[in-house]
């Protein structure tokens, strides 16, 4: 053991393309990265004091912090916030965590303003996110006002989002009646973030309806399929009217359900 108070030798410094992991005579490890390696002049023998080797742990320390948040980046694209988030929730220190976004801007591998561009023009193309979306997400990863504002949004990029994701909702809706379908339509792209005039723009390009035998061959279906339902605990006037209530929640025209009701008991 070494003869310097409160000082440890180094007595073994294995080098990899990682870093340089230094190990000291009482059989402690630090691993630095080759920057902090060489920020200090390091060699098998020499003694430290505690100090210095303080500094050595609080050097391996980011560098451990600094490699989680570059593959975090790496992995996927990250606001400043979400970096601060994670490092603070591994238990960084905040001057660790400004060293390291320090770092890590100067690398250009965090950019807010670079990241809400790509999200407002690509991501939100892809996904079809509208206005109110887009900005609701980028502030929920902690993109500044500042920013938030300078993003532009034209009508000509909204409607084509709109219209895009009115072509998936139309076909999700093909099963549904005609009054409820462009009302039904129209919700899902404002809660997708669209503002309501984009909204009723798309729905009136995109929106189709069912022909008048469509139209009446799904309704005498979904007649059956409640009265067969509802019958199991109701009978006479409380099953007309369970059968009722939940054929106009559907979206189904009274005058058609009580003609459909006609038919049917008709038939019976």
């Amino acid at each position: 053991m070494s003869n310097v108070k409160n000082g440890k030798a180094i007595v073994k410094i294995t080098h990899k393309k990682s870093g340089a992991t230094v190990e000291f005579e009482d059989g402690k490890k630090l691993l630095l990265s080759p920057d902090s390696f060489t920020e200090s002049p390091l060699y098998e023998g020499k003694i430290l004091s505690e100090k210095e080797i303080k500094k050595l742990e609080v050097l391996s320390s980011a560098d451990e912090y600094y490699e989680y948040a570059l593959k975090l980046c790496f992995r996927d694209q990250k606001t400043k916030k979400e970096v601060v988030d994670r490092l603070t929730a591994k238990g960084a220190s905040k001057e660790t965590i400004r060293s390291i976004l320090a770092r890590l801007k100067a690398a250009g591998l965090i950019d807010d303003r670079l990241y809400v561009t790509v999200y407002a023009k690509d991501i939100a193309s892809l996904r079809c996110y509208g206005r109110k979306k887009v900005l609701y997400e980028l502030k929920k990863k902690g993109v500044s006002e500042a920013i938030l504002n300078s993003i532009a949004f034209t009508d000509e990029e909204e409607l084509d989002k709109a219209t895009r994701y009115a072509e998936i909702l139309n076909r999700r809706s093909d099963k549904v009646p005609n009054a409820k379908k462009k009302m039904k339509m129209l919700i899902g792209l404002m809660e997708r973030g669209f503002d309501e005039d984009i909204a009723r723009e798309a729905v009136s390009r995109v929106a189709t309806v069912n022909g008048p035998n469509e139209e009446r061959n799904a309704l005498a279906k979904d007649y059956l399929t409640y009265k067969v339902r509802y019958e199991r605990k109701f009978e006479g006037y409380e099953l007309k009217q369970k059968v009722l209530a939940a054929l106009l929640k559907k979206g189904y025209r009274y005058d058609d359900i009580k003609e459909i009701e006609g038919v049917t008991e008709y038939d019976d």
